[in-house]
């Protein structure tokens, strides 16, 4: 199956998606001023049963950064982008049915 990644919007903050339905993309720089970025798709939290702090944390620590250390000051500073995603699948029996020459 695909995924295709459809509906960007920038998020008013890190928690203004709701779980489920959109996957989220946070990109955030420390004190040092490294970047980081790390990305769910829309089924993530929920097939991990994870609320959107759940969800934020792990995604912090995707990223690369301790969540643990995480302040709230640099949580408030994520940017965050949701979107949502429309699969598509295909068995191989329908692939050789698409294949076949009119």
């Amino acid at each position: 199956s695909v995924s295709l990644l459809v509906r960007y919007e920038n998020a008013a903050h890190a928690y203004d998606w709701i779980v489920g339905t959109h996957g989220i993309l946070i990109k955030f720089s420390d004190a040092k001023g490294k970047n980081y970025s790390a990305t769910f798709l829309p089924e993530v939290a929920s097939e991990q049963g994870w609320d959107q702090t759940k969800t934020v944390r792990s995604l912090v620590r995707k990223a690369g950064a301790d969540p643990r250390t995480f302040t709230d000051a640099q949580l408030r500073g994520i940017s965050t982008t949701r979107y949502q995603s429309s699969k598509s699948s295909l068995d191989y029996a329908g692939y050789l049915e698409r294949r076949r020459p009119p």
